[in-house]
């Protein structure tokens, strides 16, 4: 290993519980045996594929560019204890954990914290990804019941300074399937052409061009559908996941890219145009 090169954080067994979270998943915080994180598991009340939409969202998000968090899978054991928030335990079986970020914050929803983003770029990248896996959770489409969820948009200093920071995609827990179990139906015509723009937050029409929109585009149209391949047949079967299920999630990922290929530029310009007509605020 090189002088400079980091080396990859590989955390292979929980240790001691900390905290339990009031969060959809019922997130803990744990220490395991490399450091402290986050852990999601099996028993959460959102079920076991909202575990396959974490882990699939979060290989997605790397492969268009996104930084992410770092994650890793680790197996729980039936004697470790880490309870729920509410009651209950995490069940044993393998569980998604993300390493703690030193000094992050959540993003306020103004464009004052924006103008320190180092990797602006990224907010285009961000329309896009969200738009493709259908991510309600974070900023949901025009005309949603939902709010903004600024606390899906992570801010963590970059090169140890306040000043400036790195922007993080985190939390695909309503991504894809938005909360319902992946089924059958996610290769219907009405989830791979849904023609909602997701993650557009209004303070972001500042920032994001149609240049920036069209790079995350042609990155979307040359991912690599052995990745994806590799991505899906990599779930654990513990999370309810079989060949037909893994076979579902690579045909809605790929048809869904293609469509949006083609249908993004529009959609975008779509959104923007009504909300100039409406007058919506940016902040």
């Amino acid at each position: 290993m090189g002088e400079h090169e980091e080396k990859l954080w590989a955390p292979t067994k929980f240790v001691r519980f900390e905290q339990s979270l009031n969060t959809s998943m019922r997130t803990a915080v744990v220490m395991t045996d490399a450091g402290r994180a986050y852990l999601k598991g099996l028993g959460n009340p959102e079920g076991p594929h909202a575990l396959v939409c974490e882990y699939v969202g979060t290989s997605v998000a790397r492969l268009l560019g996104l930084k992410t968090l770092e994650v890793a899978l680790i197996q729980i054991a039936p004697g470790d204890e880490i309870p729920l928030f509410g009651g209950g335990l995490v069940a044993p079986g393998p569980a998604y954990v993300t390493r703690e970020v030193p000094g992050h914050v959540p993003w306020s929803g103004t464009e004052q914290q924006l103008r320190v983003v180092e990797n602006i770029g990224d907010l285009a990248r961000l329309v896009v990804f969200d738009t493709w896996l259908r991510n309600v959770d974070r900023c949901p489409p025009t005309g949603s019941p939902r709010r903004p969820n600024y606390d899906n948009v992570l801010l963590a200093p970059a090169s140890g300074t306040v000043e400036r920071y790195h922007l993080f995609a985190i939390d695909y827990t309503h991504c894809i399937s938005q909360g319902a179990e992946i089924g059958q139906r996610l290769g219907g015509i009405e989830y791979v052409k849904d023609d909602r723009v997701y993650g557009a937050f209004g303070p972001f029409e500042n920032f994001v061009t149609e240049s920036m929109i069209e790079d995350a585009l042609r990155d979307l149209s040359a991912v690599d559908k052995g990745e994806l391949r590799r991505i899906v047949d990599s779930l654990p079967p513990e999370w309810s996941v079989d060949d037909k299920i893994r076979n579902i999630l690579f045909e809605f990922l790929c048809r869904r890219a293609d469509y949006l290929c083609d249908a993004m530029i529009n959609l975008l310009r779509r959104v923007w145009r009504a909300r100039a007509r409406h007058g919506e605020e940016k902040t």
